[in-house]
C-alpha cells in the first residue's frame, strides 16, 4: 500500500498555481499564514473552510486528506462490524435488519457514496 500524506492542501494549490495569499482571499481567511499551517498540518481547517477549499480546487475533502481519510475508514468500518456483531447478538432491536444491512454498507471497504445507507428521520 503506497503511503499517505497527512495532508495534500499544498500540492493542490501549488498545481492551481495560487500563492498562500491568493489561496486565502479565496477561503476568506485574513492572509497566507493561516494556508501555511493547514498545509503544514499545525492547523485544521474548520468544516466552512474544508468547503470553500473543495469548490476552489475542485477537490473533495477526502483527497485533501489521503491519509487521514483512510485512517478514519478503516476506523469507521471497523465499529460498524462491532455493533453489527452487537445488534445480531440482541434479538430483541427492533429494526435489527434494517440496522445490520445499513452496518454491513458502512463497513464494506471503499463503498461508494450512492451504497451507504440512507438512515430515515422516523
Amino acid at each position: 500500500m503506497a503511503h499517505r500524506l497527512s495532508n495534500y492542501l499544498r500540492a493542490y494549490r501549488v498545481r492551481a498555481g495560487l500563492s498562500q495569499e491568493e489561496m486565502a482571499y479565496l477561503l476568506g481567511l485574513s492572509g497566507g499564514p493561516k494556508v501555511s499551517k493547514y498545509e503544514t498540518g499545525r492547523r485544521m481547517p474548520d468544516i466552512r473552510t474544508l468547503i470553500a477549499y473543495e469548490r476552489v480546487l475542485g477537490v473533495p475533502a477526502s483527497e485533501f486528506y489521503a491519509g487521514l481519510h483512510h485512517q478514519v475508514d478503516r476506523e469507521t468500518r471497523r465499529r460498524a462490524k462491532k455493533l453489527a456483531e452487537r445488534i445480531n447478538k440482541d434479538a430483541q432491536r427492533q429494526q435489527r435488519a434494517y440496522k445490520l444491512a445499513g452496518l454491513a454498507a458502512i463497513a464494506t471497504p471503499a463503498a461508494a457514496e450512492s451504497d451507504l445507507p440512507q438512515w430515515d428521520a422516523a
